[in-house]
């Protein structure tokens, strides 16, 4: 029984129990067999403590430290289950009783229908034990009914013959039965220990003989675990089928086998394995359920995670190194302070409540296996450069706060401005500067906005189509009206109209587009919001306030719009010049992270040292190496450098210098 003064001092609260724990760090509070149910019991310090028999059925646990407590069944309860498994071992012997006297029938070959009866019983028999033994319990009692029924009409078919080849077998009959008696408790003891050491076979054996093992043992059934730690607890013969267990940590603790896990994460013995090993090293958990599993601190270095429910779970301070996060569910996972160093994140599903803060990563993976040039679309691009401090979450999270809208059959403008206002009146944190991409996909346009974190996405996009789909129907019935054509009402002949209405955005109006051009104006008091804008090679490129992340509205484009809001005419500068303007823009750029001006610098060099190779290929090949690294570099540059408009409006003549 349960000490009374410990319950006593449990009745007080959290917070004077908590601190008569602290003052008496020798004493193991005695809560055996206490009614505890449906208790506010949250952030209690159990350590140590004796549960065997405590009834937490119900009960708020969350927070709870129940490290090195010894949960599972009380003296008395032991003894009355052994009391009990020897009454049902008595009635396993009646049974084994009766089948001996049914194949006693040999005995007697005189007594032709009892003796074919024997043979019958003893045919099915030896059936049932092959089949359970090779695919359980289930697939041997089917096997031996039908094996009877047949051996029974065999049997009875050819009685007469029957009786006179096996007279012999009359002698040693009663040693048979005899034997068939032991043999059938032998197989029940082997059927048990084999459930019970995983044999996927038989699992009911094992969930049967568990479920009994827990009667009177420590309940958890119904509580709330999130978070409570049993590390290094003694849980034997306990029920554990809580309502909620996310984030609850099992390290080292002792006996879960040996516990009623109903269907939580703990009822997958490789998880429940990883749960309190805190070990997966070259695991494989393919499509395992890990949703609110406690991970942190976990070793998965190149572990197969493909297809598995990582939702909610917290991965901090994981070593995922290598590991395989192919098609993972990440939603609300948290991976602050990981380390992914190489992972695979092909395809994983991650949204803005996925935790990516101080993740340690030098570069990951984008394809499972190599694509049709080899590639598994490594990143950074260049196996020479990796990841800096941040940028692995400034990246992702980009990715996160976007909204992808695919515009069917090109853009119309004005149905676009209609569509983009009445968003904003919807939305008030979008903005114009919210546009962050225009790709065209074929006859499609792919329009990219950024989002704040708590938006719902799937609502913006509803929003967007639905109200562009009106003003679509609106500018087709005023073409008809006007003699145009459908076509002509549907699709923006160039998407440069678009871009170029961005690149003249100017401060204090109001978004306003025509069927002519499409003006992006927004309201700020602080700073110019301008954007600048270059086409180039079919690509749309836009820098400055409210940039474009990818730099990629794609069209049908030539040539390069010329040299943006600087008022400098860059096409009369040599490439010395260009260079230098570079370098003086990331010296005076307080933007400019101080870690990437070096990298900046040597990039810039290299296209000074390229301009002097003779042989063009390798000037080429120099070239273009330096100019990707200033590129990414410009990706990962906050929106309002400087350098990021410089740059756009610089590299195309830098390129032509160079010969491409």
């Amino acid at each position: 029984m349960a000490n009374r003064r410990h319950l006593a001092k449990l009745e007080k609260g959290k917070e004077a129990w908590n601190q008569w724990r602290a003052d008496n760090p020798t004493v193991k509070p005695d809560l055996r067999g206490a009614n505890l149910r449906g208790k506010h019991l949250e952030g209690f310090d159990f350590s140590d403590a004796d549960i065997c028999g405590t009834n937490f059925k119900g009960a708020h646990l969350q927070g709870v430290n129940f490290t090195r407590a010894i949960a599972g069944l009380q003296k008395r309860w032991k003894i009355l289950l052994i009391i009990l498994a020897l009454f049902f071992s008595v009635i396993a012997g009646f049974f084994s009783i009766w089948i001996a006297l049914l194949l006693s029938f040999l005995s007697d070959p005189s007594d032709t229908e009892s003796f074919i009866a024997g043979i019958a019983s003893l045919i099915s028999l030896f059936i049932f034990l092959f089949f359970i033994l090779r695919k359980g319990f289930v697939a041997g009692a089917v096997a031996g009914a039908v094996a009877g029924a047949v051996a029974g009409a065999v049997a009875g078919a050819g009685a007469v013959a029957v009786a006179g080849a096996v007279a012999v077998a009359g002698a040693v009959a009663v040693a048979v039965a005899g034997a068939v008696a032991g043999a059938v408790t032998l197989l029940g003891a082997y059927l048990g220990w084999r459930s019970f050491q995983g044999d996927p076979r038989d699992p009911w054996i094992r969930s049967a003989g568990v479920a009994f093992g827990t009667m009177g043992g420590t309940s958890f059934f119904d509580a709330e675990l999130a978070g409570a730690d049993f590390s290094q607890a003694i849980l034997k013969n306990s029920d554990l089928r809580a309502k909620d267990l996310n984030h609850t940590c099992w390290s080292s603790a002792k006996k879960l086998d040996l516990v009623r896990l109903g269907g939580s994460i703990l009822s997958q013995a490789n998880v429940r394995e990883l749960l309190i090993t805190r070990d997966g090293y070259k695991k494989s958990y393919q499509n395992a359920n890990l949703r609110g599993a406690n991970l942190a601190g976990c070793n998965l270095e190149q572990a197969n995670l493909k297809y598995a429910n990582l939702s909610e779970a917290t991965l901090t301070n994981a070593h995922l190194k290598d590991a395989n996060l192919t098609e993972v569910q990440a939603v609300g996972t948290d991976f602050t302070s990981a380390y992914l160093t190489g992972a695979c994140l092909e395809s994983w599903n991650i949204d803005h409540t996925t935790k990516l803060n101080n993740v340690d990563c030098q570069y990951i993976f984008l394809l499972e296996n190599p694509n049709l040039l080899g590639s598994r679309e490594r990143r950074p691009h260049d196996p020479e450069r990796v990841f800096q401090p941040g940028d692995f979450t400034k990246l992702y999270q980009e990715v996160i706060n976007t909204v992808e809208i695919l515009l069917r059959k090109g853009a119309n403008p004005e149905a676009f401005r209609q569509a983009f206002q009445q968003l904003m009146a919807n939305n008030p944190n979008i903005h114009p500067d919210a546009i962050t991409g225009i790709e065209k996909k074929g006859e499609d346009v792919l329009l990219t906005l950024e989002v704040p974190e708590a938006t719902d996405k799937a609502q913006v996009e509803h929003d967007f189509q639905e109200n562009y789909k009106a003003g679509l129907a609106a500018a087709k019935e005023q073409a008809r009206l006007a003699g145009k054509s459908e076509q002509q009402a549907e699709q923006i002949r160039d998407i440069k109209e678009i871009a170029m209405a961005l690149a003249n955005k100017q401060s204090d109006n109001v978004f306003q587009v025509n069927q002519e051009n499409i003006e992006d104006k927004t309201v700020n008091q602080n700073h110019d919001q301008s954007r600048n804008i270059n086409i180039e090679n079919s690509t749309v490129n836009a820098s400055g306030a409210g940039a474009f992340n990818q730099g990629d509205i794609t069209g049908t484009v030539a040539n390069t719009i010329n040299h943006g809001l600087t008022g400098i005419d860059y096409s009369q500068l040599d490439l010395p010049q260009l260079l230098a303007k570079l370098k003086e823009t990331i010296e005076n750029d307080t933007n400019f992270p101080a870690e990437d001006k070096q990298d900046s610098y040597d990039a810039i060099d290299d296209l000074s040292t390229a301009s002097q190779e003779p042989d063009q290929a390798i000037q080429k090949e120099k070239s273009s190496k330096a100019l990707r690294t200033l590129d990414r570099i410009v990706k990962l540059l906050p929106p309002g450098a400087a350098f990021i408009t410089i740059f756009k409006e610089i590299s195309p003549y830098i390129s032509s210098l160079l010969g491409f």
